[in-house]
């Protein structure tokens, strides 16, 4: 696509289709799709980071979790409460659905993680065990200070984002103002970890196109050090999707120090 012809949405709360994105990167059909490499081989990479970076404790936070649970599904033995977040609503009310029991839109990822991670137990079961650890879902939007607005929950020992940041950001500023807001969230020694596109402009799915920061593997250190954390691990992996004009990811893990 000609990036100069690309007609950007300017609003994620009204232009972001929960069903066209889980249609396009997490249904059954995905292992056919240009878009396999944005689901598989993340949940692979995101499920080593949580492994080598030690991530454990009683609360979690997903920051931008969308209409999937994708983020969490590593959590799962490693936490007891689970919270998701997201700023759209009609993500919000996808998970809220899932969480009831009245949707079975996260089983093709679910399916994925169990076999891929020799997980004991079915489809259902950990289906099941997920949804009951789920703590809370609300509203949240990390552009701004007080991002959860009147909404208060415990300081949490881990968060986790995977490509909410540099889409909620116009470039390395704004990106280091949202760590800077999320991180009040979590306790003095937590962890969080970002699974963030690099060298990423736009993304896209269905007939919309979304804005992303460009951003390099040292931005994200530098920033992450501004902002009180040190890296403790970190892996690059390349990503070439039609639906993206990203080169690559990262999956980091910085733990609050300051």
């Amino acid at each position: 696509m000609d990036t100069e012809k690309q007609q950007y949405v300017t609003d994620y709360v009204t232009d972001f289709d929960p069903r066209a994105y889980m249609d396009a990167f997490y249904s059954h059909e995905i292992k056919d799709s240009g878009n396999t490499v944005l689901n598989v081989p993340f949940l692979d990479n995101l499920n080593t980071t949580f492994i080598e970076g030690d991530i454990r404790g009683q609360r979690i936070l997903d920051i931008g979790s969308g209409p999937c649970i994708n983020s969490v599904l590593p959590a799962f033995q490693r936490f007891e409460e689970i919270y998701l977040s997201d700023l759209v609503q009609s993500n919000l009310r996808a998970l809220e659905t899932w969480r009831s029991g009245n949707s079975t839109d996260m089983l093709p990822v679910i399916e994925y993680f169990v076999q891929s991670e020799g997980i004991s137990m079915s489809v259902k079961e950990l289906n099941e065990l997920v949804r009951n650890k789920i703590s809370g879902i609300f509203e949240i939007d990390v552009r701004r200070k007080d991002l959860l607005g009147d909404i208060q929950i415990p300081a949490v020992d881990a968060i986790v984002s995977s490509g909410c940041l540099e889409s909620a950001a116009a470039d390395y500023e704004s990106f280091s103002n949202c760590v800077r807001n999320i991180t009040p969230l979590m306790k003095q020694g937590g962890k969080l970890v970002l699974s963030t596109a690099l060298y990423q402009t736009y993304y896209k799915f269905g007939s919309k196109v979304f804005k992303t920061a460009y951003l390099k593997p040292e931005d994200i250190r530098d920033c992450l050090s501004l902002c009180g954390y040190e890296v403790l691990y970190e892996k690059q992996v390349p990503k070439k999707v039609k639906s993206a004009d990203g080169t690559a990811y990262i999956c980091i893990v910085a733990q609050k120090i300051v």
